[in-house]
């Protein structure tokens, strides 16, 4: 019969792998960085929203309606890719309608009476 010690000669001990101050203080630096490269996003967003807002209001509105014989692309096409023989006459000879509306009243415009219910609807069971 053989026998064995019960403490070993051998004991297993972890690698020293230093107290890992190097670690910690690049993820202290790295934290700090990510805050202030938030704040520094915010605020570059914000000043590129002002800068479009002046820039719109620096530029004179243009009515989206305005075409002159200019702004237009000859010879005249529909959507198909057809040109009629007479499209550019056609064009030409086409009067423009009036779109303007009248002044609103400064009287109630629309008299209604509703009434409104709430109704319960019950299904018996087994239906």
């Amino acid at each position: 019969m053989a026998t064995y010690p019960a403490t070993s000669s051998t004991r297993y001990e972890r690698p020293d792998r230093g107290s890992g101050a190097g670690v910690k203080v690049l993820a202290l630096f790295l934290g700090i960085a990510v805050g202030v490269l938030v704040v520094l996003a915010v605020v570059l967003v914000r000043v590129a929203d002002d800068a479009r807002d002046e820039a719109t209001a620096a530029t004179p509105a243009t009515p989206s309606h305005a075409h002159d014989a200019s702004s237009v692309s000859l010879p005249l096409q529909s959507f198909a890719g057809v040109t009629g023989e007479d499209a550019e006459a056609l064009a030409k000879a086409h009067a423009a309608t009036d779109a303007s509306l009248p002044a609103v009243p400064a009287a109630d415009l629309v008299k209604v009476h509703m009434t409104l219910k709430d109704m319960v609807v019950e299904i018996a069971p087994g239906v």
